[in-house]
């Protein structure tokens, strides 16, 4: 790749064609390396000097772009109609039993184990480590739960989702017969939280439903949920508890999403497990 290409930012197809060619390039024939068009950036969107892109909304979250600050991290996939995050945390782990569980003392065993091995009894040697010490399964990490963001009617015209590799930032952006609208999202170091900001078109507004999904893929069905939305004075928040089975050795998670939206004539309020924003010239969660 030449200098002047590798500043380029590189399109999400395009990554993986060339990840899959530099792999199976010794094995063509001839040097032969087949080549794919890159997906035309849509008109009014300026790409990131490191980052991907896609044109194509992501239909499962294996194919969503991510960000994160090493603690927290998002998932971001789906259409503008509907767009989903899936939120994590390093330490979504599920119980096992083996929360408090504390590694064998070996110290009185070194001599006898080092003999052994010595001798060339390397079973015994191992057995000697390994008594009274029984194979204990790690605790498995798990997605928290998915924020959903509804727009029906949203057009995807125009459409792209980019990733910025310098800042974190992900962008969902599209134009219809209002103009462009533009969805971003980062993780803050700074303040250990997710930041999604939702700007309508110059002749729109926002107008948005705010949900949880909790049945997603690794997460099994004996995590018991809550979930809880309240809205006043233009802001709302919805909450979500995760419960994990009792004699686990741990509790549960809980995550909380804030609405701030922006604008006159602008509404957020609270029905039933969701928060519903309408007529809002921004909005941030």
């Amino acid at each position: 790749m030449s200098p002047a290409a590798s500043e380029s930012p590189l399109d999400r197809r395009r990554f993986l064609a060339a990840a899959a060619l530099t792999a199976g390039a010794a094995v063509l024939p001839g040097g032969l390396v087949p080549t794919r068009a890159s997906a035309a950036v849509p008109p009014r969107v300026a790409l990131p000097q490191r980052g991907l892109h896609d044109t194509a909304p992501a239909t499962a979250w294996t194919d969503g772009l991510v960000t994160g600050n090493g603690e927290y991290g998002a998932v971001l996939h789906g259409s503008p109609e509907l767009e989903k995050v899936v939120l994590n945390h390093h330490r979504f782990v599920l119980p096992n039993g083996t929360r408090d569980v504390e590694p064998p003392e070996l110290a009185g065993r070194l001599d006898s184990v080092r003999d052994k091995a010595l001798a060339g009894d390397y079973r015994g040697a191992c057995e000697t480590f390994a008594d009274g010490w029984s194979l204990r399964w790690t605790q498995t990490f798990h997605p928290g739960y998915e924020l959903r963001l509804s727009t029906p009617g949203a057009s995807a015209d125009d459409y792209a989702r980019i990733t910025d590799f310098r800042t974190g930032e992900v962008t969902h952006t599209w134009t219809d017969a209002a103009g462009r609208w533009q969805r971003r999202a980062f993780v803050s170091r700074a303040d250990a939280v997710v930041v999604h900001e939702l700007l309508p078109a110059d002749g729109g507004t926002v107008d948005t439903t705010v949900s949880v999904e909790t049945a997603l893929e690794g997460v099994p069905g004996d995590v018991g949920y809550t979930t809880i939305a309240e809205a006043a004075a233009g802001t709302g928040h919805l909450d979500l508890r995760g419960t994990y089975p009792a004699g686990k050795g741990a509790y549960g998670y809980e995550g909380v999403t804030r609405v701030v939206a922006t604008g006159s004539g602008a509404s957020v309020s609270a029905d039933g497990e969701t928060l519903v924003v309408a007529g809002r010239r921004r909005c941030c969660c």
